[in-house]
């Protein structure tokens, strides 16, 4: 499976429903205004569920970075 794919089911995050078209492929894609804004709408969909999983990456690491400093600071009190 396509890492960014994965990162995505993985944040829960909606792709738009849509499945990759095989004529994006095509370098005719870009004569049929049609599937050229499908192509478009899908990309935009694609990268704002792609950013949207970072974020919950990220925030889901930073979150357990902090826990990890916090607790590390409070058994260091304990020693003391």
């Amino acid at each position: 499976m396509h890492y960014a794919k994965y990162l995505v089911l993985m944040a829960n995050s909606p792709l738009g429903g849509r499945k990759y078209n095989k004529d994006f492929n095509n370098i005719n894609l870009f004569d049929n205004s049609e599937l050229l804004n499908t192509f478009v709408d899908y990309g935009m969909q694609d990268s704002v569920a792609l950013y949207n999983a970072l974020v919950n990456a990220q925030s889901k690491i930073f979150h357990s970075i902090l826990n990890l400093i916090l607790l590390t600071e409070i058994l260091y009190q304990l020693q003391v």
